[in-house]
């Protein structure tokens, strides 16, 4: 699954987050480097097919590309509040999804 930032195309890569299992969407760029981590991780244990998505600061934007990419959908499911900002929560496409599970066998998670 690949995604457009910045001018970037890259992989999708599905994670978890040790301290509590939630999901995360890690961009890798060329040689499989990371290009950024898309998701947040607040300590709150969220559904699998929920993620909370780091929209601020060098991610702005990356929302609109998740989406296009058919990797988040376009409604927020919820918001946290996090310092200064306001971190929005979307449910992961069907596809993605489908993808987070084939990743997450692969990985062994």
């Amino acid at each position: 699954m690949k995604v457009e930032f910045l001018g970037v195309e890259l992989d999708i890569e599905f994670t978890k987050y040790a301290e509590n299992g939630n999901t995360a969407i890690v961009l890798k760029g060329e040689e499989g480097s990371i290009f950024t981590v898309a998701t947040v991780n607040t300590g709150r244990q969220e559904s699998s097919n929920v993620v909370g998505i780091k929209n601020y600061g060098e991610n702005t934007g990356i929302v609109k590309s998740l989406q296009d990419a058919g990797v988040i959908t376009d409604k927020v499911v919820r918001e946290e509040a996090s310092g200064y900002v306001k971190i929005p929560y979307y449910e992961l496409t069907v596809a993605a999804e489908k993808e987070r599970k084939k990743q997450f066998k692969q990985q062994d998670l």
